[in-house]
């Protein structure tokens, strides 16, 4: 009897302590994330809604630091839920993800994989040979790497004082960033450095890995994304000629002219709205998507959420028809699938060239 009273005591603590590990968890997420993610306070829901948004802010190319504490997060390491883990690992530093690698889920794999070392991925890649998105993720490593390895080559020291300086470490951090720092992912950042310093021509310099990769990480923390974007538009502008950005608007404008102009059918003039305004796309949000029909509801459905005027301005009149008749274009052919949504535009609160799509239900 005693026995049988001790097990059921651990019982209660394993739950007790479960529980509060799950509360805690979900505190966590709603802090870091903020109303975003609240849709509601179970712990499936906040999970859902927070792999979500990392996945619509590594689409959209914006980077961003999620705090989340490694403790907390650990404590759901062995949660039976595969998204819950997945979570988990991309919002834990790289040494912490690189345990879950080896995680019986593939999608539990390939967020591991993206924060872990190119020969620990190919290792295990070996073993997961028909893991498909495991396979994916070795595949963009080994685009980094050859890059990253190219682009070195190409560099030439000038000399050593100059090699060595505050400077040079802050343009080639810089430089690593333009070429690797375009997604919410920040694995690259080690690879990237151990790369730089293990270069033949630069090595011979005894570069300080652990100083190229701080000066790395404070130009993350630091840079607002969206002006840093602006900034990086207008230099390519500017070099390119003297009066490129009075050539480049109008150019652009009789682009967007042309489209108005054009006698296209509705899926050609959204095709070609596509390619002109760089519009990108994002899964269905859950909480629309339970509500939609046919192959929304079954598939993976993508919508517009971000695009980019093609210049530098605010909005202007022609701007602002062309991107009326995409919603409506699009909206018409939503409402021959009996799909009840719309889609609507609306400029960007920080970047005056940018705009945002909203989805809502009719």
């Amino acid at each position: 009897m005693r026995l049988r009273i001790t097990d059921l005591q651990k019982i209660v603590e394993q739950t007790i302590q479960e529980k509060q590990a799950i509360d805690s968890f979900c505190e966590e997420i709603k802090k870091a994330f903020g109303p975003t993610v609240i849709v509601s306070n179970t712990l499936e829901s906040l999970v859902e809604q927070a792999n979500y948004r990392l996945d619509v802010l590594e689409r959209t190319g914006r980077e961003s630091y999620i705090p989340f504490s490694s403790k907390i997060a650990l404590s759901l390491s062995s949660h039976k839920d595969p998204e819950v883990r997945r979570l988990v690992v991309r919002l834990l530093p790289e040494h912490a993800a690189v345990s879950f690698i080896k995680d019986k889920d593939s999608k539990v794999r390939a967020a591991a994989a993206k924060k872990s070392p190119l020969k620990l991925v190919e290792s295990v890649a070996k073993i997961h040979r028909d893991d498909d998105l495991l396979q994916d993720v070795l595949f963009q490593k080994r685009l980094v790497e050859e890059k990253s390895a190219f682009t070195q080559a190409q560099q030439g020291p000038q000399d050593e004082d100059e090699f060595l300086s505050d400077w040079w470490y802050e343009k080639t951090a810089r430089q690593l960033i333009q070429d690797y720092g375009r997604t919410l992912d920040t694995t690259w950042v080690p690879a990237a450095v151990s790369q730089v310093c293990s270069n033949r021509s630069v090595n011979r310099y005894n570069v300080d890995p652990y100083k190229l990769m701080k000066v790395v990480v404070k130009i993350l923390a630091d840079r607002d994304s969206e002006k840093f974007d602006r900034l990086e538009n207008a230099q390519v502008v500017i070099k390119e000629s003297a009066n490129a950005s009075f050539i480049g608007e109008n150019e652009m404008t009789d682009l967007v002219s042309e489209l108005l102009e054009s006698k296209l059918s509705q899926s050609e003039y959204l095709h070609r709205a596509d390619v002109i305004f760089g519009i990108k796309y994002a899964l269905i949000p859950p909480g629309i998507k339970k509500h939609t029909l046919g192959e929304v509801k079954t598939g993976n459905v993508e919508v517009p959420i971000v695009g980019s005027l093609p210049h530098l301005l605010s909005p202007r009149f022609v701007d602002e028809r062309a991107l009326d008749t995409y919603v409506n274009y699009w909206n018409s052919r939503q409402s021959l699938k009996g799909e009840p949504y719309k889609l609507s535009w609306t400029s960007h609160v920080s970047s005056q060239n940018k705009i945002n799509f909203h989805l809502e239900l009719k």
